[in-house]
């Protein structure tokens, strides 16, 4: 059974994210999904330093966001079985995300992957998974997922039990990539028979990425060589062997991805 049933995807009021809705379109129609679209229409002059009270401004936003739903209903969702709604909303971007998302109780977030996006805000104070789509990216169904994770720091079931699910819906196979500079064989072995465990109903295998470069480098480098779909990063709070907290940061990693990065916290 997919547990993943309503997704939300939340972008700034732009057409420089329309790609971002679509993308998150197809995959709640493949995960048979209920979705919510949300525009954001303030938090663009927000992030510029722009006056947000700016009436002319503020009401080409507006224009823009009935423009937009009218055209997802003609043109992407006219013959799509999918049921979704729609809703537009003054924030900031992360304060918008909390609110509509307290509402609606999302599985999953959507937004984008780029400069103009809050990535450090949405990294700390979005308690829900989270995927950020860098922009230019377009969908395919997911068949190959990788996961990175650190080692010295204990699995968790929840988030683990979250990419075995969404693995399972798409019938994706699954990648667990420890990216220490060093494998140590205590942890690295205790970490596998744990996660190989959590993970005994979909196929998956172990990858160890070592080399001089930091652990953003290395993702960057294993997601070129490698033909991952869907980059995960495990974010675990108040473990203090974690590398969440400054290394495997999904804002430094969002940066170089060029594939979707879904962050797990919990």
């Amino acid at each position: 059974m997919n547990h993943i049933q309503n997704i939300l995807v939340a972008v700034p009021a732009s057409i420089a994210y329309q790609q971002v809705v679509h993308y998150a379109i197809q995959m709640a129609q493949d995960l048979q999904a209920k979705l919510t679209i949300a525009l954001i229409y303030t938090s663009n002059l927000e992030l510029r330093g722009e006056e947000p009270k700016d009436r002319l401004t503020l009401a080409r936003q507006k224009a823009y966001v009935q423009k937009s739903f009218e055209e997802l209903r003609s043109h992407h969702l006219a013959d799509a079985s999918l049921e979704y709604r729609m809703v537009s909303i003054d924030g900031p971007l992360c304060d918008a995300i909390l609110a509509t998302a307290s509402v609606y109780h999302p599985d999953l977030i959507v937004t984008a992957a780029e400069p103009h996006v809050p990535l450090q805000l949405l990294e700390q104070f979005i308690p829900y998974p989270l995927l950020l789509v860098p922009l230019g990216v377009t969908y395919h169904p997911v068949k190959h997922i990788g996961v990175a994770y650190d080692a010295t720091a204990r699995p968790r079931h929840e988030p683990i039990h979250f990419v075995s699910q969404l693995a399972q819906a798409y019938g994706a196979d699954v990648e667990m990539v420890n990216f220490e500079e060093e494998e140590t064989p205590l942890y690295t072995n205790r970490a596998k028979v744990e996660l190989d465990f959590m993970l005994k109903d979909v196929a998956h295998r172990f990858h160890h990425a070592c080399s001089d470069r930091n652990p953003v480098e290395n993702i960057d480098l294993y997601t070129k060589k490698h033909p991952v779909d869907l980059l995960v990063v495990l974010s675990f709070k108040q473990m203090p062997g974690q590398l969440a907290a400054s290394k495997l940061s999904t804002e430094k990693i969002s940066e170089y991805a060029t594939i979707p990065v879904l962050k797990l916290t919990w």
